[in-house]
């Protein structure tokens, strides 16, 4: 008996990862002890990322809240403030299909990095706009929602 086709490529797909087609009695693969060494590094690393990029995604959610809770805002009067929050989602919604096709494009990494990028710079630029009053605020959420 041939094994299915869909698992016909399996042992050069592992040969490409660095890892043995070598099988134990319950035939499953087994890793080289040499490439698990080196992958383990790298998957901490991407964790380690990938922690700090939402902690700092959380901290963009809830930083806006704290500041614009604030009744003496500067700039920007009670009956605008919704405006503000809603303001992310204009930007948000209009990269949904862009970002798909860039993501197809150019990989999920770079697209990745240029999000996060398009997003800390409108975040850094929050206090500034914010002090510049409502329609910079405004356009600085809308930036935001372009980098998430």
């Amino acid at each position: 008996p041939h094994p299915p086709p869909h698992l016909s490529v399996l042992p050069g797909s592992l040969r490409k990862l660095g890892m043995s087609t070598e099988t134990t009695c319950d035939e499953t693969p087994l890793a080289s002890a040499a490439s698990w060494e080196q992958r383990k590094g790298w998957r901490h690393v991407i964790a380690a990322m990938v922690f700090v990029i939402v902690l700092i995604c959380y901290a963009d959610r809830t930083n806006m809240g704290i500041v614009m809770a604030q009744h003496d805002f500067p700039g920007v009067s009670a009956s605008q403030k919704g405006t503000v929050f809603s303001a992310f989602f204009i930007g948000y919604f209009c990269t949904q299909i862009p970002g798909g096709i860039i993501a197809r494009r150019w990989g999920s990494k770079p697209t990745l990095l240029l999000a996060a990028l398009v997003w800390t710079c409108f975040d850094v630029l929050t206090t500034l706009a914010g002090s510049a009053g409502f329609w910079p605020l405004v356009l600085d959420r809308i930036g935001m929602g372009l980098g998430e």
